[in-house]
């Protein structure tokens, strides 16, 4: 029962993720993990 609800954790989070925009995943990243500068990203284009 654990492991299904675990899975399920699992896929509602990579879904998610999935559906972030660059640049909202960047500013998370930043404002939870730090050390990198998501302005600096923004310049990158995105295929």
């Amino acid at each position: 029962e654990d492991a299904e609800g675990e899975e399920a954790l699992a896929r509602i989070v990579s879904d998610y993720i999935a559906g972030m925009t660059d640049r909202f995943a960047l500013e998370c990243h930043e404002k939870f993990v730090g050390g990198v500068d998501a302005s600096a990203m923004r310049s990158v284009p995105v295929a």
